[in-house]
């Protein structure tokens, strides 16, 4: 994206055909999780506890939530973020 340095965040735009209320809903709860991003994804105490078909497992702490515009984790030693906004 314009002014993205080598080594800084990688960062991808993606259009989604639904308000973006029901993508924050698909990030913020456990089923929502399950259904694209891992077996299970439960939050307790404000940490996710992510568990894939593989095996692995990982504890992500969520470090930001704005309902409907921002959500933010820890995730294998990186910050996962994800800005939401309203198409144009």
């Amino acid at each position: 994206m314009k002014d993205d340095q080598p080594g800084g965040p990688i960062r991808w735009k993606l259009h989604l055909p639904v308000p973006r209320e029901k993508v924050y809903e698909a990030l913020d709860t456990a089923q929502g999780r399950a259904s694209f991003w891992a077996e299970s994804a439960e939050e307790e105490n404000g940490v996710i506890s992510f568990h894939f078909i593989n095996g692995i497992t990982t504890q992500s702490k969520i470090l930001a939530k704005e309902p409907s515009t921002l959500w933010e984790i820890e995730y294998f030693g990186s910050i996962a973020r994800f800005e939401l906004t309203a198409a144009p």
